[in-house]
């Protein structure tokens, strides 16, 4: 035999007997201390068996898939969106509500809340009118803390449908009336101060409900200073009367960010030691999409992107929490078609929504005691467009003329509106929600529950599922129960 060939043959039986003598001595240990070597400890099972600890739903209202592919081209190639970046990206959602191919927030979110469906401007309520079982209510009595956070009133449909029953979404006074009553909500962030204040107080309220959330162990606030300050286990923050600024921040008043308010919310429900479920709405991605205001869509999806990036780096830090962004609906058909002259990115300087611009301008040439057909009056609606996105847009002449010669304010803003959509490569087909799907995404334990296309129904009974907890009054038909959730995810609940 060659020398190498004897020299590699001794070599594998020396390894050979140091493998037998290496297993013999494992045996020997494993024989004298069962179930664990004495250098090794037994590794640690995952918390609440694999189960979710802290569930942070994140809403981005009327966001779809052109709306995402529209946002990544906003950001302008620089980085990509945070829930791309993470590949969270798991499924799609069937938006119908009950009574409509086409769903309201009010339908959308019930069916969020309590993994059931309902008629469009229902808030928990079932179509014949009975109150339904929500994620806060199975929360609650789980020992966990419960909060919403909007840039709406938090009395508006999103947020209102974890917190309070009835019939009519609009109906402000009694959901805020409810959310203190109820006393559930341990964080409430968002606009609606003047449906918690009495007539004599500036609201709409019965009675002063704020006094009543003092009572009940509230830290109430109503500005962006005194939210930084804020301490306790409980907090209510109302900081407009009403909806809070767009993404613009136009009023200059001390408003928080959406961001700020979703960092305050997780220190606040992380100091239960059983954990939390929170929702997170991005209210006036909505809002933005039904005036096809593609600008405003851009960055108010901007600011809704600042606090996904609060709650994953939260869920980093704490393995133990889901986290879900889940549209209710897409709004306005929004179609992106990008070229290299014209697209999204083209919003990223704009500093107003459209309508802001037109009434500017309009204000503008009023004070110069001009008419809109003057010279004077093109100039001053391109130096207008020009200042409020920050240089990007100058009209033509005959895109002036167009807004400038419209029967009436109503057609000149549709215009102007229709104009700058042109310039970001974007078109809509309707001023209201649409049937499209929408996506969906996950990450953390539990988020293979979310794989696939899902019904809205089953969103809110898999971020139930994900926490260990089931509905009580699902009907038959629609009762998934955990095992079934859970199919295909052993490794979340090992």
């Amino acid at each position: 035999m060659p020398a190498f060939l004897e020299a590699t043959a001794s070599i594998l039986e020396g390894y050979g007997k140091a493998l037998n003598q290496l297993g013999s001595a494992f045996r020997d240990v494993m024989n004298d201390r069962p179930g664990q070597s004495p250098d090794m400890p037994e590794p640690e099972m995952p918390a609440n068996d694999g189960l979710a600890q802290n569930v942070i739903l994140m809403v981005p209202d009327g966001f779809g898939t052109d709306y995402s592919t529209a946002f990544r081209t906003f950001k302008g190639g620089e980085e990509l969106p945070a829930w791309e970046a993470e590949e969270m990206l798991t499924g799609a959602i069937k938006t119908h509500s009950a009574n409509s191919l086409i769903t309201d927030s009010a339908a959308a979110g019930t069916a969020f809340a309590t993994g059931q469906k309902t008629d469009n401007g229902m808030i928990s309520q079932s179509p014949d009118g009975q109150d339904l079982e929500s994620l806060v209510d199975l929360a609650e009595a789980a020992g966990k803390s419960t909060g919403v956070v909007s840039t709406s009133s938090v009395t508006h449909a999103t947020p209102a449908v974890f917190g309070a029953n009835v019939e009519d979404r609009n109906d402000a006074t009694t959901i805020a009336q409810q959310f203190i009553d109820n006393d559930q909500l341990d964080v409430m962030l968002g606009g609606g101060l003047q449906y918690f204040t009495e007539e004599k107080q500036g609201g709409m309220a019965a009675s002063d409900l704020l006094a009543q959330a003092e009572s009940q162990g509230y830290t109430v606030v109503d500005n962006a200073t005194d939210l930084a300050g804020a301490q306790g286990d409980r907090l209510l923050g109302l900081f407009a009367d009403d909806a809070m600024d767009t993404s613009y921040g136009e009023s200059g008043e001390d408003q928080p960010s959406l961001a700020q308010m979703t960092q305050t919310a997780l220190d606040t429900l992380s100091q239960n030691d059983n954990g939390f479920f929170m929702m997170v709405e991005g209210s006036q991605i909505d809002w933005a999409g039904h005036a096809n205001d593609a600008g405003w869509a851009m960055n108010d999806a901007l600011a809704f992107e600042d606090a996904v990036k609060i709650a994953q780096q939260f869920s980093e830090d704490n393995p133990d929490t889901l986290l879900v962004i889940a549209p209710d609906h897409e709004t306005g058909g929004m179609s992106a078609q990008s070229t290299l002259d014209n697209n999204a990115s083209i919003y990223q300087n704009f500093t107003a929504t459209y309508e802001q611009m037109y009434d500017e301008a309009g204000d503008r040439i009023e004070a110069a005691d001009l008419k809109p057909g003057d010279d004077g009056a093109a100039w001053i609606m391109q130096d207008t467009v020009a200042e409020m996105t920050g240089g990007e847009v100058f009209l033509s002449r005959d895109e002036l003329n167009t807004v400038l010669t419209a029967e009436d304010a109503d057609a000149g803003l549709e215009a102007l509106t229709q104009t700058l959509n042109e310039y970001g490569g974007i078109s809509f087909s309707s001023g209201g929600h649409t049937a499209e799907n929408v996506p969906l995404y996950a990450s953390g334990p539990g988020s293979d529950i979310f794989e696939g296309l899902l019904d809205n129904t089953e969103v809110g009974q898999g971020l139930a599922a994900a926490m260990g907890l089931e509905f009580s009054d699902l009907p038959g038909a629609e009762v998934m129960g955990i095992d079934t959730l859970m199919q295909g995810n052993e490794m979340a609940v090992a």
